[in-house]
């Protein structure tokens, strides 16, 4: 089956959401036609007549996907079949997609921000030495640059020249109900989706503690009641001096570890009692205090495995393709194959999560900087960072 190539965005976008409502519409069918309040069957209505006859054909061809001999929806949104209607969308943005590999395993996918081999990738993910694999399939080394832990973005840098940079969409956020994909580095795409909630904070869990600062590190003034902290064993007087082998030295530091951890997350908290050293796990609640459900976790999960840093970002944009954890780390664009955000975590059953353009944008000039660099020459490339980045993505009419 060949779909036609030269459809607008819009017929695109309408006929996607039609081959979405035809799920219905088959499944309905098996159990006769519907009927209305009174019990009579409703019938058809006639078909449009603003359709063309290339409309027709080709939404017909569409929603014959849907079905099989006995009148069974097989085919979901993000079936090849499917997917193959958004080829065009995906053949500029995945030649600046990469895999990221660590022990000659996928971990992640990385974005080429800098045609000089920067890419940036979800930090979370890397585990080890990193190659970068492009489009093409040459592989490269990478070197670790620097990370943000707020964003959960990492900088790597290969030795290549003159690749082609990820185009971005700056004009805004897009709006909700608005189609979004997922680019690899072949010409089918991962998956597409829909955005469900524009830039917004998600905060992690909790342990359930008042904290105050002290020389050995953060002090406990106060175990709320019925906390996982007090399940624990927590008492006022403990220092915290780690999260899950992290060590944190400040109240804010703890704070930032433990909300990249969900509620019903289990962390390891090493605490200082007495001059003696002891190891508690801790289960964490929510904001309101209540422990994170397991049950809720488990059904979070039944849509495949979730990332494991997937709480805890300033902003967010959410949509709900289906990605597993080591296909984030890459573009998140829309129908023009313009960039809104970078991939950073499978976050539930229904939800994905992107960095947003505007705050990866703000980011890059300091996850660019070598720290070999003598201190005089990252401030000089800082400096010259500060212009619109990347000019080299703007149009000629953009340039003036």
């Amino acid at each position: 089956m060949r779909i036609q190539p030269r459809i607008t965005t819009r017929f695109l976008v309408m006929a996607m959401m039609l081959s979405t409502l035809t799920l219905y519409a088959v499944r309905a069918q098996s159990a006769g036609p519907p009927a209305n309040r009174t019990g009579q069957s409703i019938r058809q209505a006639p078909q449009s007549a603003h359709s063309t006859p290339d409309q027709e054909s080709w939404l017909k061809e569409l929603m014959g996907l849907t079905r099989t001999k006995h009148g069974v929806s097989q085919y979901s949104r993000n079936h090849a079949s499917v997917l193959r209607a958004f080829i065009p969308v995906v053949s500029e943005p995945s030649k600046s997609t990469v895999i990221v590999l660590c022990n000659n395993k996928q971990v992640a996918l990385g974005t080429i921000v800098r045609n000089d081999g920067f890419i940036v990738t979800k930090a979370s993910q890397l585990d080890g030495p990193a190659t970068c694999q492009l489009n093409d399939g040459t592989r490269y080394e990478a070197r670790l640059l620097n990370k943000d832990d707020k964003t959960d973005l990492a900088m790597l840098k290969i030795s290549a020249e003159y690749l082609p940079t990820i185009q971005w969409q700056s004009s805004g956020s897009p709006l909700r109900g608005s189609w979004v994909v997922t680019p690899g580095v072949d010409s089918l795409p991962i998956t597409a989706g829909i955005v469900s909630l524009l830039p917004h904070r998600v905060r992690g869990g909790k342990i359930g503690v008042q904290l105050g600062e002290s020389e050995q590190g953060p002090r406990v003034h106060f175990v709320l009641p019925g906390s996982g902290a007090e399940k624990a064993g927590v008492k006022p007087g403990d220092v915290i001096t780690a999260v899950n082998g992290r060590f944190v030295e400040t109240v804010d530091s703890l704070i930032n570890a433990i909300t990249t951890y969900a509620p019903g997350d289990r962390v390891h908290l090493a605490v200082l009692r007495n001059n003696q050293k002891i190891q508690l796990p801790v289960p964490l609640g929510n904001r309101s205090g209540r422990l994170g459900s397991s049950h809720a976790s488990f059904q979070q999960r039944l849509g495949g495995p979730l990332s494991h840093r997937r709480v805890g970002f300033a902003a967010v944009l959410e949509h709900d393709s289906v990605l597993k954890p080591e296909q984030c780390g890459g573009p998140l664009v829309d129908l023009n194959g313009r960039a809104l955000g970078i991939n950073i975590a499978r976050a539930s059953r229904v939800a994905s999560f992107a960095i947003p353009t505007d705050e990866v944008l703000t980011l890059l000039p300091a996850l660019m900087v070598d720290p070999t660099t003598p201190v005089s020459h990252a401030r000089q490339e800082s400096t010259l960072l500060k212009v619109p980045f990347p000019p080299a993505n703007l149009p000629e009419t953009s340039r003036r």
